[in-house]
């Protein structure tokens, strides 16, 4: 019997101190891609690759479990502060995967972290647009890119619009309150964050803050 797939996605903040990043799970078995995904949930100070870069090397995967793969990749990449090899997994994973929000959740991710907010915001888009399972989450972190770039407007109705769209979500309903009594900035451009270098180095000793 051939194994399964799934992917499981979490959004937990682009304004927070923590992964707003998607874990993709390939393969309900023993694999190095499941061992791959085990490592994205383990949340470990010292990401270790070897299964991920195993699975995309040897094992015999089809189009989705690679892409899956390369994301969980990605996201350890993004962990360790290697944005330019993150990015490259997540372009990959995007490629063989168009069809799924996750993907380009996953990008947008890294693309905020790299400060490229017009190229998240894009991702954003399609991830929405694709309005599958996720698009609850892709709602939810839009809002907080538009929160971020002071668009307080859209960054209501996005939450609004997260909120009705997975009430059991806590998170969802206290952020679209909290919107509420934010106030309109005179213009968004007084507050928006110019995109610039990325605010972290691509490499092999840098961490992310505490917490994520």
């Amino acid at each position: 019997m051939r194994p399964m797939f799934r992917i499981a996605c979490m959004a937990l903040g682009i304004l927070a101190a923590v992964p707003v990043t998607a874990a993709t799970s390939v393969i309900l078995n023993t694999s190095p891609a499941f061992e791959c995904y085990q490592e994205v949930m383990r949340y470990g100070a010292v990401p270790d690759f070897e299964s991920c870069t195993t699975a995309i090397e040897l094992q015999t995967l089809d189009r989705l479990e690679l892409a899956a793969t390369f994301a969980n990749r990605g996201i350890l990449h993004s962990r360790k502060g290697r944005l330019r090899a993150a990015l490259s997994d997540h372009n990959r994973a995007v490629e063989l995967a168009p069809e799924l929000s996750s993907t380009y959740i996953n990008r947008a991710n890294v693309l905020v972290k790299s400060r490229k907010f017009v190229d998240a915001m894009r991702d954003l888009d399609k991830a929405v647009g694709i309005a599958d399972e996720r698009v609850a989450i892709a709602h939810y972190n839009r809002a907080l890119l538009f929160q971020r770039i002071g668009d307080i407007a859209s960054a209501r109705m996005d939450a609004q619009r997260a909120a009705e769209l997975a009430p059991e979500q806590v998170d969802y309903q206290e952020y679209a309150r909290t919107l509420q009594i934010v106030e309109l900035p005179k213009r968004a451009a007084e507050t928006a964050v110019p995109e610039g270098p990325a605010a972290e180095p691509d490499t092999s000793t840098s961490n992310e803050p505490d917490g994520q």
